[in-house]
């Protein structure tokens, strides 16, 4: 059996259950190392301008390990808010084969990193990165030429899509050590129930003081300026010969600065439902008839994971990391051509006029997100496995 250590910052909703499938797996003991347990208690999320507890079981299925004493005071913030050196000894002492790291945002990260080269133990790296995202000239000479040295001492890849495979590639690094661990969720957890769906929709819409006869759109993501929410909701307002509604899930730094427009606007068919926790997730994906989200800048967006799996058609910006592989433009949806009201006026127009033409992209979403699961993660893993050496079946 190989022994995999994942280095974590704290335990994260997205990944606890992928580790949970691994570990069933007869060939692969997983051990996920955690710096923090923010998630699991109230913790203060930037990002979301509120405190934030996962509420559902985010360590079940596999070992994990809190590092040190301290683990309950840190808090994962900027590249020194999580040192832990506790995690040398624990890389060095225990007979883990792998070191899976997920990038390199935290001093932990590296002295993880170190210690697993000190001890001759195998490196796995995972990030988010790819080409299209925007920075620096001279910020990303710097990094990139510390990582193509650092590359160097990586024994395979795992990358979440094809962009993030680029990535590796225009690195130096050899395509031969890159093994395909998308990036997932657990699909079947978001899948749409449609013995129960429709007097979902009509309960959660009606609860809310909306038609539950009418289109809705669903914007669900933090708000914050990159996001674009202002654009979806002046899009929605300039809609003249097509009635809907728009839930504004999510909650950050724009919320109330939204509110305040809204109110203004006078309209009634936008709600603000705030923060949605985890388990909550998918009875509002069941209420909705067609996901946006006119991001810039953005590594990937799991949420369009989640709401492909619940059968939605997408309307997404050109700039997000999923879109080469999770998005057929026309098929489960839309790639915005630019990223303006008027551009995202006529998809809601186009769209919501055709309910049947709706109801396809929902399904074609749902078939391209099964290939796209923890099932294809453990055969990347395995495949990794073997790029490093392990005799393991394929």
């Amino acid at each position: 059996m190989v022994k995999i250590a994942v280095i974590n910052s704290h335990p994260i909703q997205y990944f606890a259950p992928l580790y949970a499938h691994l570990n069933a797996d007869p060939d692969i003991e997983i051990t996920a190392l955690y710096c923090s347990d923010a998630g699991l208690r109230e913790t203060y999320d930037k990002e979301f301008s509120q405190k934030v507890m996962w509420d559902i079981d985010l360590l079940d299925g596999y070992s994990s390990i809190f590092l040190g004493k301290n683990f309950g005071k840190r808090t994962p913030g900027g590249f020194f808010s999580l040192i832990c050196p506790e995690i040398w000894w624990e890389i060095l002492n225990k007979p883990y084969d792998i070191i899976w790291l997920h990038g390199y945002n935290y001093f932990a990260y590296i002295l993880a990193f170190f210690a697993a080269k000190f001890s001759g133990k195998r490196v796995f790296y995972r990030s988010e990165t790819h080409l299209n995202l925007k920075k620096s000239k001279w910020s990303k000479f710097v990094r990139d030429g510390i990582l193509r040295i650092f590359f160097r001492y990586v024994d395979s890849f795992l990358a979440i899509g094809s962009l993030n495979k680029d990535y590796y590639v225009s690195l130096g690094v050899d395509p031969s050590k890159i093994s395909l661990v998308p990036y997932t969720v657990d699909n079947g957890r978001f899948a749409r129930d449609q013995s129960t769906w429709k007097n979902n929709r009509k309960n959660l819409l009606s609860q809310n003081g909306l038609d539950h006869r009418l289109p809705t759109i669903l914007f669900c993501s933090k708000l914050a300026k990159r996001k674009n929410p202002i654009l979806v909701i002046d899009a929605v307002k300039s809609l003249k010969d097509q009635d809907c509604n728009l839930i504004i899930a999510g909650s950050g730094p724009l919320q109330a600065e939204l509110k305040a427009y809204v109110t203004a606007l006078g309209k009634t068919n936008i709600y603000f439902m705030g923060f949605v926790n985890q388990s909550e997730l998918p009875r509002l994906y069941s209420a909705v008839d067609i996901f946006v989200l006119p991001s810039e800048n953005e590594p990937w967006a799991l949420v369009v994971n989640e709401v492909m799996a619940a059968s939605l058609p997408v309307i997404l910006g050109p700039e997000i990391g999923c879109v080469p592989d999770l998005v057929r433009h026309h098929e489960n949806g839309i790639i915005l051509e630019e990223l303006t009201v008027s551009c995202l006026n006529l998809h809601f127009s186009t769209l919501l006029s055709q309910p049947q033409i709706l109801q396809e992209m929902g399904k074609e979403s749902q078939k391209i997100i099964s290939n796209w699961s923890y099932d294809n993660c453990l055969d990347g893993i395995r495949e990794g496995l073997q790029i490093s050496g392990f005799k393991i079946k394929a």
